[in-house]
């Protein structure tokens, strides 16, 4: 049944349930057995509970679901876009998909600060953000802000070792390594891909 009040249309069922309220002026609102899900407001719309995108039962309070679903963040500013895509399970980021912006980075940002950045050159800062202004070599992984104490530790079981590999192929083999054994407290170093020294616990 449709109703005109006052101010306001409204659609709904005899029984007093509304569907649809009109307001002039002011917000449109819709039902959902008599309780309200979305609401049209001066900066936009509301909506209460969850919104399925290609679905009609969505299990999060956003859901999108399709094949290979993304979402798409336009920037007008720069022209630029970024793109969230689930593909196979996997989650892919996309940052400037387009290649229309120079220097694009993906950045992750905690209480307000930057803690960890992946610039256009694939190079990983971790409390820097400028990763690719170190030695060329030796910039894909850079730790540290440079103030204070920094580095990077490799927790290993106790009866088991951490290692450093180095490869110049495709391999599962390492082609040298550093490795610190736990369980007999000795570092050993292995060009060639096998030990050629070792430092115990002793320093021997």
């Amino acid at each position: 049944n449709l109703y005109v009040r006052g101010n306001s249309i409204q659609l709904g069922k005899y029984t007093g349930e509304i569907g649809l309220k009109i307001q002039a002026d002011d917000a449109v609102t819709l039902y959902h057995d008599n309780s309200q899900v979305f609401t049209t407001t001066s900066s936009g719309a509301t909506i209460t509970g969850s919104l399925g995108i290609g679905t009609s039962s969505p299990s999060d309070e956003l859901q999108l679901t399709g094949a290979d679903p993304a979402i798409r963040l336009d920037d007008t500013s720069a022209n630029g876009y970024a793109r969230l895509e689930g593909l196979n399970g996997s989650l892919i980021l996309q940052a400037d998909e387009g290649s229309t912006v120079s220097n694009s980075i993906i950045r992750f940002d905690v209480d307000g600060s930057e803690a960890m950045r992946i610039d256009s050159s694939g190079n990983v800062g971790i409390g820097t953000s400028s990763p690719s202004s170190f030695y060329s070599l030796a910039d894909n992984l850079v730790v540290g802000s440079g103030s204070g104490g920094n580095g990077m530790t490799i927790f290993s079981g106790s009866s088991d070792s951490g290692y450093i590999g180095f490869n110049d192929t495709v391999s599962a083999s390492m082609q040298g390594f550093i490795q610190y054994n736990h369980n007999g407290d000795y570092m050993a170093f292995g060009p060639n891909g096998t030990e050629k020294m070792r430092i115990d616990a002793s320093g021997r």
